[in-house]
């Protein structure tokens, strides 16, 4: 949507064209979001637990511009990247 605004507005417009930018969004109800109650799950290889602990409130994550979850539930979109991390040189 702001790629679309910058190109539509033109240069003069003062539109910036973000269509190489990765952006990740959370819409949000700010007057019913809140944490959910920690929870364990064995969902690791060798049934190891883990825990994790959901809001309430959270309509929609979108990353890249693609609805990752919808109302809490993965729609399967993989329109992420794994971010591993890099050594510095000293």
């Amino acid at each position: 949507m702001i790629s679309q605004n910058g190109r539509i507005g033109g240069p003069d417009s003062g539109g910036k064209d973000y269509s190489q930018l990765s952006l990740d969004v959370t819409v949000f109800d700010p007057a019913t979001i809140n944490t959910l109650e920690p929870e364990y799950v064995q969902d690791l290889p060798g049934n190891e637990t883990r825990m994790i602990q959901n809001a309430s409130g959270i309509h929609y994550t979108l990353v890249n511009g693609r609805i990752a979850v919808d109302h809490g539930k993965a729609t399967g979109a993989c329109s992420g990247a794994i971010l591993r991390p890099t050594v510095r040189p000293n």
